[in-house]
């Protein structure tokens, strides 16, 4: 009998002498290949390892093989991998690491040719050079790279292989001096030594060599790069961290040609800098886009992602700022505090504010307490704007970072409802909370004179909250929200809340309010539900929310494309609107699942990591 193909994950109920069977069938995703080949300069075949990554260093090995004795290799990606760009890195003993990128899933196959480690000449003579915390791009030197020295003549004379993350040695021979007249075979004492990662990147060690010397030198190898600039639509603040030979407008943002009508900065020099595609090109004075400086670009769609190739700016290069406001790039390559980050500013800054997407704003203000400040992490590829009470130099430090996970109970704002626009006009309202304050867990609604809503929030612990409320861009041609002295309207859970005063927007405020609401009492939900996650597409963070009609356990499972779990998250809520936040740094792109469990009651929504 021709069996059936299954194509969903389901449940086959059989009904047989008054018991019922339930067979599961989980459906495994169709793996996509890419193949190609691998030789040597000549044309042979090699037998190499294959490595494919969704981004080398900075990212992950998302499928791997090892090529025939002929070359040819096929490498899976999982169906849960929607990328189609990919980078390779290829290793094969005796001949030098390869790492491609940028590698579009290809119609046809692909051939690499690796080069040959050069063989040095072995003499009597020889210094030690070895380090345990070698770098490349900010990230550990890997099992497999390969390390060249050379004397100031160019002589290889020295070859060493990486077998443990972050750490080398390398045996650097020197010349024989009489023995052999007519021929070098490497350094003689005092000679700077040059060292080649996988027959790239050069790197003038610090130690000249010395016979029979022992030197321990940890080696940063710089190389390009490609950094991804993070595209959504229609606002993004960006910047770049990399040296490139093209820094006019035209040149950086060619990828993305055609579909962005304005950018937007400002220095210290000229204050307000701009390009808009509907004016004369004469009346732009936009035309350099450094990689010290945050842009504000508008863009017609989603975009995605485009990328920025160079070699890496180092990570405390100075950066000059003014009193007031700058517009301010992230140099270091890993995602760091703010705290840390801006250490060197400490004391001087009173507002940052960042623009994520798949968020909107993300600020930071001096007077506020330290709960109520959402912009906990900066991240590379995103600009950011600082006020300074005084000028000062940015130095990022170059090594240390790491961004703190937000509490669950912190308060903060939301768009649980998808109806608010965030635009880069923004006013931040705020509490400590009392008393008298919505209950833990409410959802705070904002709307401006003309009913748009404009912002929402979740009331913390205590009461307290902060919410980020959106103004209106005149640039385009719908109501986002408030104009400066607009008198916003709050609601709870769908109930007018009374405001201590008013409620006044001004742009790049920060106001503290009191909501009076003595016996009111947050309406409790009816029966349970489980949300859509916002935002959905999602990158690394999104918040789930759910009702609880009464007091009751929970758990909120998350599962990827193939049904194993990925993460639980569980508690114990009193009756109202539950909300936690799903951190997935490291999970690959794709489709996952979220059921919760409370109780009795079981439901179950999908949702789409986009990285």
């Amino acid at each position: 009998m021709h069996k059936p193909k299954i194509v969903s994950k389901r449940a086959l109920s059989i009904i047989t002498s008054g018991f019922v069977l339930v067979l599961f069938f989980q459906v495994l995703p169709v793996m996509a290949k890419i193949c190609g080949q691998i030789e040597d300069d000549g044309g042979v075949g090699l037998a190499a390892g294959v490595e494919v990554w969704n981004s080398y260093p900075d990212g992950k090995i998302i499928g791997e093989t090892c090529a025939d004795m002929n070359g040819y290799f096929c490498v899976e990606i999982p169906a849960t991998v929607d990328a189609e760009i990919f980078d390779f890195r290829l290793i094969l003993q005796g001949y030098c690491t390869m790492v491609e990128e940028g590698i579009t899933r290809p119609t046809a196959d692909l051939v690499f040719v690796m080069s040959a480690v050069p063989k040095p000449a072995i003499t009597p003579y020889v210094a030690d050079y070895w380090g345990a915390n070698t770098m490349y791009r900010g990230y550990p030197v890997r099992p497999g790279d390969v390390i060249i020295a050379c004397d100031p003549d160019g002589v290889v004379c020295g070859v060493g292989y990486v077998r443990y993350a972050g750490m080398y040695v390398i045996h650097v021979y020197g010349d024989d001096g009489g023995t052999t007249p007519n021929l070098d075979e490497g350094a003689v004492n005092g000679n700077e030594i040059t060292f080649y990662l996988n027959c790239e990147y050069p790197l003038v060690a610090a130690n000249t060599w010395a016979n029979h010397a022992s030197y321990e030198e940890d080696l940063t190898f710089a190389g390009v790069f490609r950094r991804p600039i993070p595209v959504c639509s229609p606002w993004i603040l960006m910047s770049y961290n990399v040296e490139i030979e093209d820094q006019s407008r035209g040149g950086l943002l060619s990828p993305i040609d055609g579909r962005y009508t304005r950018v937007i900065s400002l220095t210290c020099m000229d204050g307000a800098i701009s390009w808009d595609a509907t004016r004369p090109p004469s009346l732009n004075d936009l035309s350099v886009m450094d990689n010290s400086h945050g842009y504000w670009l508008y863009t017609d769609g989603l975009i995605d992602t485009f990328w920025v190739t160079g070699v890496p700016v180092p990570p405390d290069t100075p950066i000059e700022l003014c009193a007031g406001w700058n517009a301010v790039s992230y140099l270091p390559n890993a995602p760091d505090a703010p705290i840390h980050a801006w250490a060197s500013i400490a004391g001087e800054y009173t507002y940052a504010f960042g623009f994520e997407c798949g968020f909107g704003a993300r600020t930071y203000h001096a007077d506020r307490p330290a709960d109520l400040n959402d912009l906990t992490c900066l991240a590379p590829g995103y600009g950011y704007w600082i006020e300074m009470s005084n000028p000062a130099t940015l130095v990022y430090p170059s090594s240390g970072y790491s961004c703190p996970a937000p509490p669950i109970s912190t308060a903060r704002p939301v768009n649980l409802t998808g109806k608010v626009t965030p635009t880069p006009r923004v006013c931040d309202f705020w509490s400590s909370g009392g008393a008298e304050d919505p209950s833990a867990g409410s959802i705070l609604t904002v709307r401006d004179e003309q009913g748009i809503t404009c912002g929402e929030g979740v009331i913390g612990e205590d009461g307290a909250f902060m919410v980020h409320v959106y103004g209106d861009e005149s640039r385009t041609s719908v109501d986002e929200g408030a104009d400066d002295g607009s008198v916003l309207t709050l609601e709870c859970n769908g109930q007018v809340l009374e405001v201590a005063g008013e409620a006044i927007w001004i742009e790049h405020g920060s106001v503290e309010i009191t909501l009076t609401t003595s016996g009111w009492a947050a309406p409790v939900p009816d029966a349970f539900e489980l949300h859509q996650n916002y935002p959905n597409p999602f990158n690394a963070r999104t918040a789930i929310s759910f009702n609880l009609p009464a007091a009751s356990g929970w758990e909120l499972c998350i599962y990827d494309v193939v049904g194993r779990v990925v993460e639980k998250l569980n508690g114990h809520a009193a009756a109202g609107r539950v909300i936690v936040t799903w951190e997935t740094p490291d999970s690959a792109s794709g489709m996952y699942f979220y059921r919760l469990t409370a109780g009795e009651f079981t439901q179950t929504r999908k949702m789409t990591l986009l990285k």
